[in-house]
Protein backbone atom coordinates (compact mmCIF):
# COMPACT_ATOMS: atom_id res chain seq x y z
CA UNK A 1 0.00 0.00 0.00
CA UNK A 2 3.24 2.48 0.76
CA UNK A 3 3.95 1.67 -2.79
CA UNK A 4 0.94 2.98 -3.90
CA UNK A 5 0.45 5.76 -2.21
CA UNK A 6 4.21 6.41 -2.84
CA UNK A 7 3.71 6.23 -6.58
CA UNK A 8 0.22 9.03 -6.37
CA UNK A 9 1.95 10.71 -4.22
CA UNK A 10 5.26 11.28 -6.63
CA UNK A 11 3.35 11.58 -9.77
CA UNK A 12 1.21 14.40 -8.17
CA UNK A 13 4.21 16.32 -7.08
CA UNK A 14 6.04 16.19 -10.79
CA UNK A 15 2.73 17.09 -12.30
CA UNK A 16 2.28 20.13 -9.73
CA UNK A 17 6.20 20.93 -10.24
CA UNK A 18 5.62 20.91 -14.40
CA UNK A 19 7.76 18.31 -15.27
CA UNK A 20 6.74 16.82 -18.72
CA UNK A 21 9.15 13.89 -19.06
CA UNK A 22 9.60 11.60 -15.86
CA UNK A 23 10.72 7.78 -15.54
CA UNK A 24 9.33 6.35 -12.53
CA UNK A 25 11.57 2.81 -11.18
CA UNK A 26 9.23 1.26 -8.73
CA UNK A 27 10.64 -2.14 -7.20
CA UNK A 28 6.94 -3.57 -7.04
CA UNK A 29 7.01 -5.75 -10.49
CA UNK A 30 3.08 -6.21 -8.92
CA UNK A 31 2.42 -2.96 -8.90
CA UNK A 32 4.01 -2.16 -12.48
CA UNK A 33 2.04 -4.90 -13.71
CA UNK A 34 -1.17 -3.62 -12.56
CA UNK A 35 -1.02 -0.55 -14.09
CA UNK A 36 0.85 -1.12 -17.28
CA UNK A 37 -1.87 -4.09 -17.57
CA UNK A 38 -4.85 -1.53 -16.95
CA UNK A 39 -5.96 -4.19 -14.59
CA UNK A 40 -7.38 -2.14 -11.43
CA UNK A 41 -10.97 -3.86 -11.97
CA UNK A 42 -11.19 -6.10 -9.42
CA UNK A 43 -7.60 -4.76 -7.10
CA UNK A 44 -8.71 -3.93 -3.14
CA UNK A 45 -6.66 -0.53 -3.82
CA UNK A 46 -8.89 0.23 -6.96
CA UNK A 47 -9.80 4.27 -6.57
CA UNK A 48 -5.98 4.82 -6.12
CA UNK A 49 -5.12 2.97 -8.96
CA UNK A 50 -7.69 4.79 -10.96
CA UNK A 51 -6.30 7.86 -9.84
CA UNK A 52 -2.69 6.84 -10.66
CA UNK A 53 -3.81 5.93 -14.18
CA UNK A 54 -5.68 9.12 -14.45
CA UNK A 55 -2.39 10.98 -13.85
CA UNK A 56 -0.32 8.69 -16.50
CA UNK A 57 -2.65 9.40 -18.93
CA UNK A 58 -2.42 13.22 -19.06
CA UNK A 59 -0.43 15.21 -21.62
CA UNK A 60 3.39 14.24 -20.26
CA UNK A 61 5.11 11.44 -21.17
CA UNK A 62 6.11 9.13 -18.49
CA UNK A 63 8.13 5.87 -18.45
CA UNK A 64 7.18 3.47 -15.46
CA UNK A 65 9.64 0.46 -15.38
CA UNK A 66 10.39 -2.20 -12.49
CA UNK A 67 13.71 -1.89 -10.57
CA UNK A 68 15.15 -4.63 -8.31
CA UNK A 69 15.60 -3.02 -4.98
CA UNK A 70 19.15 -3.67 -5.02
CA UNK A 71 19.44 -1.17 -7.38
CA UNK A 72 17.10 1.74 -6.25
CA UNK A 73 19.35 2.07 -2.97
CA UNK A 74 18.43 5.73 -2.33
CA UNK A 75 14.50 5.08 -2.76
CA UNK A 76 14.56 1.83 -0.32
CA UNK A 77 16.49 4.08 2.32
CA UNK A 78 14.14 7.24 2.52
CA UNK A 79 11.46 4.74 2.31
CA UNK A 80 12.36 3.55 5.68
CA UNK A 81 13.49 6.97 6.62
CA UNK A 82 9.37 7.97 6.09
CA UNK A 83 8.35 4.83 7.87
CA UNK A 84 9.78 6.98 10.94
CA UNK A 85 8.95 9.97 10.66
CA UNK A 86 5.52 11.50 11.77
CA UNK A 87 4.80 13.87 9.15
CA UNK A 88 3.03 12.56 5.91
CA UNK A 89 5.10 14.14 3.26
CA UNK A 90 8.72 15.18 2.95
CA UNK A 91 10.35 17.79 0.40
CA UNK A 92 13.98 17.69 1.01
CA UNK A 93 15.91 20.89 -0.49
CA UNK A 94 19.33 18.81 -0.27
CA UNK A 95 19.96 14.93 0.02
CA UNK A 96 19.46 13.89 3.58
CA UNK A 97 22.73 12.77 5.27
CA UNK A 98 21.46 8.82 5.05
CA UNK A 99 21.53 8.53 1.49
CA UNK A 100 24.45 10.84 0.28
CA UNK A 101 27.03 7.64 0.27
CA UNK A 102 24.28 6.11 -1.90
CA UNK A 103 24.24 9.07 -4.67
CA UNK A 104 28.01 9.04 -4.26
CA UNK A 105 28.50 4.95 -4.54
CA UNK A 106 26.27 5.58 -7.80
CA UNK A 107 28.18 8.33 -9.09
CA UNK A 108 31.45 6.21 -8.80
CA UNK A 109 29.44 3.17 -10.58
CA UNK A 110 29.28 1.05 -7.92
CA UNK A 111 27.07 -2.00 -7.75
CA UNK A 112 25.83 -4.53 -5.54
CA UNK A 113 25.03 -8.34 -6.35
CA UNK A 114 21.90 -9.89 -6.17
CA UNK A 115 21.27 -12.90 -3.93
CA UNK A 116 18.79 -15.20 -4.81
CA UNK A 117 17.40 -18.08 -3.12
CA UNK A 118 17.45 -21.22 -5.45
Amino acid sequence: MAEIWGLYEGLCLARNLGITRLEVQVDSEALVKAIQGSNVGGNMYWNIMKKIQELLNLDWEIRLTHIYREANRCADILANMGSNLAANKMIYEEPPLEVRQVLFDDFRGVSLPRVVLM
